[in-house]
């Protein structure tokens, strides 16, 4: 498996650039691997909030995304949110 990093160009720019990737606790399937690629400009929740954890990912975090993500048949909201 490889990883492909996407170059595309924003409207409010000249150029065309691809995200930026910090790896932390991540788990690589079948050969998969990472490319770190400029990882200080990524969002650091330190930086923002006092109390935070990072737990690594494992066989529990896969079923648990394989098991939520995804269309979910969900309650519409109530059309008049205002009482909310």
């Amino acid at each position: 498996m490889q990883m492909h990093y996407c170059y595309m160009q924003a409207a409010d720019r000249d150029e065309k650039e691809s995200g930026s990737l910090r790896s932390e606790g991540d788990l690589f399937l079948n050969g998969a691997e990472g490319h770190v690629q400029d990882p200080d400009s990524v969002f650091k929740a330190q930086d923002f909030y006092e109390h935070w954890t990072l737990e690594p990912a494992d066989t529990d975090l896969i079923k648990n995304v394989s098991r939520n993500a995804g269309w979910q048949n969900i309650a519409d909201l109530p059309s008049d949110t205002s009482q909310m």
